[in-house]
Order: C-alpha cells, then structure tokens, then sequence
C-alpha cells in the first residue's frame, strides 16, 4: 500500500505480478529488504496436508521506510512460492509525525481556547487539505495529516461527529471485534467491549476528533468543488447559512460506501 506506487493497487497471477515489478522498480528503487526475527515468522501447520510459512520484512525506498508481510506455500514440485504479499508505507523520509518526542513541547498559559476557535475557523489560512465525511475515515486521514502539520478540515453534513452512526437502529453494534477497529493514535482502552454499541461508538468519534483536536465543521456541506489546474476551489454551506469557499490542494471523499446515499428499489404494485 503505497511503498511501490502512489496509487492503491491490488494484482493477482504472475504476469501481472511480473509486469508491475518491471515497471515500478526502476523508480521505487526498494533497498535495505531485511527480514523480521518475531513470532509471526515460522512454518505454521493446521492440518496434516495444509501448510504455509509466514514472515514479516522490513524495506526502504528514497521515499520512505516500509514493511511487508509474506506467506510461502509448497506446490506439488515440492517448492515454496508466494501465495501472498503485500507491502505498506509506514513512515516518509524527512517528513515525521510530530508525536513522542517531536510532539509540541512549548507551555501554552491562557491562548489555547482563543488559539484553537481561531483555528478551526482558519481565521489566518486555508486548508491544504479539504475532507469531505467526518466518519471513522475521515477522521483518522485528517488526523494523520495533522500530525504531519498539514492544515486539514473536516467537512460533516450532520450535526455532531458520529452521527453516521448515533441516529441507525437502536439496536446495532459493530461486527468486527475492538482488536481490527483501533484508531490512529488512540487506541481503545482495554476495558472496552469486544463489540462496541453504535452509540458508544459514536461518542468515542466525537470525543476523538476533539482529543486530536481535528479541525471539523459539522452541519455542513460541499456544494461545489472545481479543479483549477493543480488546485480545488471548493464552495462549503454551513449550519448558519453563511457560506466560504477555500482554494485547496487536495480534497478527500470519505463519505463511505454508497456515499450514504440509499438506492431504493422500485416494484411494480408495490
């Protein structure tokens, strides 16, 4: 995911595979391919005729640091071939995330609520950066930007951060357990349930987006976004009827599958 190409890209066969490699490699120049001595490594054997050997790696590219997971499985010629392998950019080169010891250290005595409203507002800027949805998604991608300084704002059509989940049936949970929903930065803590409740679920987005301290504006909506050579004009309603138009890098469409927008089908008679 992304340590190969800029783009997001799935191939599957070997000429595929092959024809990739021959075209990316010369640009993505991949060095420094190490492989990890942990517990994930080692052959792994279910069932007496299933088999495969697992591994993770770790490599670099001019751009940045990445890492790799591999799964090895033996073929009827009794050799051992890549059933699996998928790579992923963890970390650019001379661009890190201002977190641990790089996160701010200066005392703030009184400006940070004045500071903060001025900043939500981008009273002194635009956004480089314009996320349209303020679900899981586009609240993780906006946190990710911010820790690598880079002005994002969030836009949300509803009222409140997790909405998208608060205001479904009553009755939902998610359906995946906590240890696949963990957030950037802010993990769960360990006391909570293995399958959340939406409406737990929802205050913790909101408590998130304000513990990170995301730039959002709820009740709001793109009404018009044009590209203008490498850059968007974007035309945002807000709650209070005012309107602002930002002039944009990039924007991002986080709005989930379907964009949340039901397909309802018609019958005849019904």
């Amino acid at each position: 995911m992304l340590a190969l190409t800029w783009d997001f890209r799935t191939f599957s066969g070997l000429p595929k595979i092959t024809q990739f490699l021959a075209d990316c490699l010369g640009t993505a120049r991949p060095s420094a391919f190490a492989l990890r001595d942990d517990a994930y490594l080692g052959l792994q054997q279910p069932y007496p005729d299933l088999a495969w050997i697992s591994l993770f790696f770790d490599f670099e590219t001019p751009s940045g640091i990445a890492s790799g997971i591999a799964r090895l499985v033996p073929i009827a010629s009794g050799e051992w071939k890549a059933h699996t392998v998928y790579t992923n950019l963890e970390d650019l080169k001379g661009f890190p995330e201002k977190i641990g010891l790089l996160r701010d250290a200066a005392p703030n005595h009184g400006k940070w609520v004045s500071e903060r409203k001025r900043e939500v507002e981008f009273v002194d800027k635009s956004p480089v950066v314009l996320v349209v949805g303020g679900g899981q998604c586009g609240l993780e991608v906006a946190a990710r930007l911010k820790a690598l300084d880079v002005p994002t704002l969030i836009v949300e059509k509803n009222q409140r951060i997790g909405d998208n989940w608060r205001n479904r049936y009553d009755a939902l949970c998610l359906h995946d357990p906590v240890w696949y929903d963990h957030m950037a930065y802010l993990p769960f803590p360990p006391t909570w349930p293995v399958y959340a409740p939406a409406a737990k679920l929802a205050n913790w987005l909101e408590s998130y987006a304000e513990t990170l301290e995301l730039n959002v504006w709820t009740s709001s909506t793109v009404v018009k976004a044009t590209q203008d050579g490498d850059l968007w004009r974007v035309l945002i309603s807000r709650g209070d009827g005012s309107e602002r138009t930002f002039t944009v890098k990039h924007v991002i469409f986080a709005t989930g599958l379907g964009s949340n927008n039901g397909v309802f089908p018609k019958y005849p008679g019904m």
